[in-house]
């Protein structure tokens, strides 16, 4: 067994970017001393659940990914994992995950980890040969790990709790539409319709970049006017905010050639924005 081939199938980068953001809005919706056991139950069920979804993408897409560059080396199109364990692993990871969470955290985190597979396997992975809409649906499941960490706490969704999942679906707007363009001769390879395959300047995808930034800046910014963190919080928001949005502006006026690099500059964003929160948390 190719045990690294199967790590590979969870795509553990995007799991730990995931974590973190559970591990965040689970601090945020925490009052008085962080239960570690119950974060620990809810870090272990979510990566199995997220982990297993990604497994079962690359099941579901291995004939699409054998096509493109960057993912022909993958697990299964590479041949390192058989299709049929492939999709054993998938399952068994998703299924376990969400019975972990059932048993160890509650019911209702549970269920908000089965809308992970429910809109990531069964929603976005289709949709990605059907209408470039697939981005927000993507950014919907991939919204998700906010309220897994913040319903482990308190298992209900109140206004707080949709102003940090609103806040990471809109970062994923502009994130994932710089993706597009980077990759786009191999999304088109693969057959996907991502937006901006269409347009051979990249200037509408580039002002469709700035929309996004803005909408993100000004999401942002909700959590120190809703009383969740203070004007240390705030102060970071507007100044990181400010920064990104006049990188997206830059990156339209020079036709997206500095994509890559606004790829980079999202992630340290959103990293900062989450340990300012942390920091800066009120009460």
């Amino acid at each position: 067994m190719n045990k690294k081939a199967y790590l590979e199938l969870t795509k553990p980068r995007l799991v730990l970017l995931a974590l973190l953001a559970s591990i965040s809005s689970f601090y945020m919706a925490s009052k008085g001393a962080l239960d570690t056991a119950l974060l620990f139950h809810a870090l272990l069920g979510s990566a199995l659940v997220g982990g297993g979804a990604n497994a079962l993408n690359q099941f579901i897409e291995r004939d699409l990914d054998a096509k493109m560059a960057r993912t022909q080396n993958r697990p299964i199109p590479s041949g390192r994992v058989p299709d049929k364990k492939a999709l054993l692993f998938g399952a068994l990871f998703s299924l376990g995950g969400l019975l972990y969470l059932f048993l160890f955290v509650n019911k209702f985190t549970s269920f908000v980890g089965f809308l992970v597979p429910a809109t990531y396997v069964f929603l976005y992975t289709p949709l990605k040969r059907k209408t470039p809409l697939n981005t927000f649906v993507g950014a919907l499941s991939g919204a998700l790990p906010v309220l897994l960490g913040w319903t482990a706490v308190n298992p209900s969704l109140n206004l707080e709790a949709m102003i940090l999942f609103s806040i990471l679906f809109a970062w994923q707007i502009p994130h994932f539409l710089a993706i597009a363009w980077v990759y786009k001769e191999d999304y088109l390879k693969g057959g996907f319709k991502m937006f901006g395959a269409d347009d051979s300047s990249g200037q509408t995808l580039g002002w469709h970049i700035v929309a996004a930034s803005l909408v993100l800046f000004a999401l942002s910014l909700a959590p120190t006017f809703m009383g969740i963190t203070g004007l240390t919080y705030l102060f970071m928001a507007v100044f990181f905010g400010v920064n990104l949005c006049g990188f997206a502006i830059y990156l339209a006026t020079h036709r997206l050639s500095y994509a890559k690099q606004f790829i980079y500059a999202s992630i340290i964003y959103l990293f900062t924005l989450n340990i300012s929160m942390v920091v800066d948390k009120a009460g």
